[in-house]
């Protein structure tokens, strides 16, 4: 395997990590992320080096997340991983659902802190306004993805900023 590959895969298994995830699952996405054909878990453990029932596993749990897709080969039975069409909206769902029930929980625990509690209303209102914040920010960055997608300018930019925004 080329060494920028395996580069690539090992720091999205330890994103993945950093992410809640297990080290393995981001290093099965990277995997789809860089093939270019179906991988079946046996060639994926293989060039992974796990084992079979590890990648079987995580690649269950990305298909569960919206990263990976199972296909079949016709006259093979065995089971094959792609990158799923369309996993960075996926991804991007994934987060404002979690950003959202964080909002939802901040609001629900103002509405029962009594006035005594003034520190933590303080910081439970900051709490909200921050989330509430970026849930908006996400929303605004899935509807500029997808017209960045429809317009066919997915390629990044040199820099990291989107042109987009001013």
């Amino acid at each position: 395997m080329d060494p920028a590959v395996e580069r690539f895969i090992e720091r999205m298994g330890l994103e993945a990590e950093a992410d809640g995830l297990p080290r393995i699952s981001g290093r099965v996405l990277a995997y789809l992320i860089v093939s270019s054909t179906p991988v079946s878990l046996k060639e994926a453990a293989e060039r992974l080096q796990v084992s079979r029932a590890s990648v079987s596993t995580n690649c269950r749990l990305l298909e569960q997340l919206g990263g990976a897709h199972r296909v079949t080969v016709p006259g093979d039975r065995k089971d094959y991983y792609t990158l799923a069409a369309g996993f960075q909206e996926r991804f991007m769902d994934a987060t404002r659902n979690r950003l959202e029930r964080k909002v939802n929980l901040a609001r629900e625990a103002l509405e029962e802190l009594g006035d005594d509690q003034g520190v933590a209303r303080e910081r439970m209102t900051e709490w909200l306004a921050f989330h509430d914040f970026i849930l908006n920010e996400v929303d605004g960055l899935a509807e500029r993805w997808k017209n960045r997608r429809s317009d066919g300018h997915s390629s990044p930019s040199s820099t990291s900023q989107d042109p987009d925004v001013s």
